[in-house]
Parts: C-alpha cells; sequence; structure tokens
C-alpha cells in the first residue's frame, strides 16, 4: 500500500495498535486537531469572529464524519417537501472544488442553470438539475451568499447543504446525519478517524437521522441514543435508481433504456457491466450494482470528486469494449463531471440515490417546526 492507502486504512481501522508508527502520528494529528476545533469553538462563543442571522428560517443539513452519510439526496428531499409546504426555498452549498466556491455565485435562479458542474462544483449542478425551479447558490462564505440570496429571491427559508460545522451563519434547525453501519467511525477525530468533531457535539442538533437504514439498524441506534435523549431520531434507507441513460454508438435498440428513473436496477440483472466512480464509498456502489445480479467485469475507482481526464475516460470505454460489456454503469455525481455524449461505446447506465422516510414522522417534525419557527419570526 501506498501512504495515502495506510492513512486511509488506519482512519478507519478499530484497531488501537495495528496502525503502528502511522497510527501514532496521526494520533498526534488528531489531538492538535482537536484542540484547534475548541480554540475556534472558544472564539466564536466569545465574539472573536461574528456571526451573522439572515431575515428569513435556516436549515442546515450536515454530519460529524467524513465521507457520505446522504447530505445531498437529504438536502434535495428537504427543498422539494419544504416546498411542498408552501415555503419559498434556496439551497446554498460550499460548492467544493468548483472555480467559484471562493467568490460564490448563483448555479441556477429556478428556471435556468446557470454555471457548469466544473464552476459550481459537481454536488452543486447535480442538486440544480434535479430540482429546477429552486434557486441554487454556492459559496464557502454562506452568511455572504445568504445574504444575496435574500435579496434576489427573498426566500422564506434557505437550505444549507453540509453546513454544521459553519459555525458563521446561525441557524434555526441542525439536521445531522449518521451511517447506521458505523456512526462514529471508529470514534477517533480525523485524521486518526473520520470524525470531523467529537460526538458530544450532536448536542447542537435539531434533528437527528439516522442513515442507509438496513434490516438491522439496532447496533447504530446503540451507539447514537446516548447523544439523542434531547433531539428528535429519525431513520432513512436509500434507494438506488437509473437517473439517466446515455446511449452508446454500439448499442443495440433492444438493450436500450428508458431515462429519468422510469426504470429499475433490476434491468441490470445477468448483464455484464464495467463500473467506475469518484465517490466517498466507492465500495458500497460497487455492493449495490452486485446485488442487481450484473455481472462486473471490472471497475475504475477514484478519489471523491475525481475530474476525470481524456485519457481515463478512454481508458474506461476501452476496458469496456475488451471485456465486452453490455452496460458501462457510474453514478450520477460522476455523471455531473463527464462529456455527455459522443464517448461511449455501449449504453452509460447512471445511477442516483434517494432518500427515504418510511413512515412519514420525518415529514412532520419538519411541518411543524417550520410552522413553530415562521410564527416567531
Amino acid at each position: 500500500m501506498n501512504l495515502r492507502q495506510r492513512i486511509e486504512a488506519a482512519m478507519h481501522s478499530d484497531d488501537t495498535q495495528g496502525a503502528g508508527g502511522l497510527g501514532v502520528c496521526l494520533s498526534v494529528l488528531a489531538g492538535l486537531y482537536g484542540v484547534a476545533l475548541w480554540l475556534r469553538k472558544m472564539i466564536y462563543a466569545r465574539g472573536g469572529i461574528k456571526t451573522g442571522r439572515l431575515d428569513c428560517l435556516v436549515v442546515s443539513v450536515g454530519n460529524l464524519t467524513l465521507g457520505g452519510t446522504g447530505k445531498t439526496p437529504l438536502t434535495i428531499y428537504l427543498a422539494r417537501l419544504m416546498q411542498s409546504y408552501g415555503y419559498r426555498v434556496v439551497v446554498i452549498s460550499r460548492g467544493y472544488k468548483g472555480r467559484a466556491e471562493a467568490k460564490g455565485g448563483v448555479v441556477s435562479d429556478g428556471k435556468d442553470v446557470l454555471m457548469p458542474a466544473a464552476e459550481c462544483g459537481d454536488e452543486a449542478y447535480m442538486v440544480a438539475r434535479t430540482l429546477g425551479a429552486i434557486p441554487i447558490l454556492v459559496g464557502r462564505d454562506r452568511y455572504a451568499m445568504g445574504r444575496a440570496a435574500v435579496k434576489r429571491f427573498d426566500p422564506q427559508v434557505i437550505l444549507l447543504d453540509d453546513a454544521f460545522q459553519h459555525l458563521r451563519l446561525e441557524r434555526d434547525v441542525d439536521i445531522v446525519l449518521l451511517d447506521a453501519k458505523k456512526p462514529f467511525g471508529n470514534g477517533r477525530l480525523f485524521p486518526r478517524g473520520i470524525l470531523r468533531e467529537p460526538a458530544r457535539s450532536l448536542s447542537r442538533a435539531g434533528a437527528i437521522v439516522l442513515t442507509r437504514v438496513a434490516d438491522d439498524a439496532m447496533p447504530g441506534l446503540k451507539q447514537v441514543q446516548p447523544y439523542a435523549d434531547r433531539n428528535p431520531l429519525f431513520l432513512a434507507s436509500h434507494r438506488s435508481l437509473v437517473t439517466h441513460m446515455v446511449r452508446g454508438k454500439n448499442a443495440s435498440p433492444a438493450r436500450s433504456m428508458d431515462k429519468n428513473g422510469q426504470i429499475g436496477l433490476d434491468r441490470l440483472n445477468g448483464k455484464r457491466v464495467l463500473l467506475f466512480s469518484g465517490i466517498a464509498r466507492n465500495d458500497e456502489f460497487r455492493l449495490t450494482i452486485e446485488r442487481t445480479g450484473s455481472r462486473v467485469q471490472d471497475a475504475y475507482y477514484f478519489g471523491d470528486h475525481h475530474s476525470y481526464s481524456s485519457a481515463e475516460l478512454e481508458m474506461i470505454c476501452r476496458s469496456a469494449v475488451e471485456k465486452r460489456a453490455d452496460y458501462i454503469v457510474t453514478t450520477e455525481k460522476d455523471f455531473s463531471r463527464i462529456q455527455k455524449e459522443g464517448l461511449w461505446p455501449v449504453d452509460l447506465v447512471v445511477v442516483g440515490v434517494e432518500i427515504d422516510f418510511s413512515d412519514g414522522a420525518f415529514d412532520r417534525f419538519v411541518g411543524r417546526r417550520l410552522e413553530m419557527l415562521s410564527r416567531k419570526k
């Protein structure tokens, strides 16, 4: 393993001794990181850095850990839910790794998508394409972008994607997501673990959502429950679906698939597929596709938010031909970062994720909380 792989292995390892000298070094760095977190919190608490409040409700979706817990699918779910309740909603994201991250800007005005993914970041672009009629802004300074949103769009609710650690902008509700399998990773702070901040920080949350809940949620529930006594706790599952299909040069019409999520992943059953992805959980993506009964011929994994080169895409296409794949399969997030047409030798199947709350309790919580906060404004 190279150094990066060894660090990632140590970050996810429960073994206190197995990481050896590297583990000791990472533990020291994690200790320094913890001190920095504490100092930052004290500076904000004592007014050393001023916080700002907007003239509308502010709801944040965030998490405690590095990696994917479903923040973006929940942001999309919440934006649609709030809109269905009659609220004017604007979504603000950081725009991670987009050129507009530092200066900020409007991704969508609720009518047209105004930025490419390279400008606004893959997640913001995907949200803008999915939500359509809801304005989307990006910028590292969420307070500044919130003020711009209020001035231009007059929202009743601003929804922040991935902002639990963004203390500069005051929120009315913080919704924190935790993965049901390992809510706190190995329980250690970055870089010895995957925690962005200690588990006790859940005291700031207005609600906790345990995501990726499968048949047995008890292990995750037991870990989270001590921190959730004062906060409502909800369970959510993830549902994978086909969001797009790009026709391949050599694809047979008999094998083509409809677009816009009108088919299920079961159409991949028994088919030979080649995967590629650059997300936080590449292994989970592969498991999702394997559960369809498809036969994975090869898989190419890249780092989260990876920017694909022409050479890499050509390599993927060449491999698909050599392995006689029926389909090339990737994620919706990756799809936002790549050339859409005129490249693929066979059909490209794009897989997205929707979040699902089965009993309606979360929807009722959101409705009641927004109604209560609106009366106080």
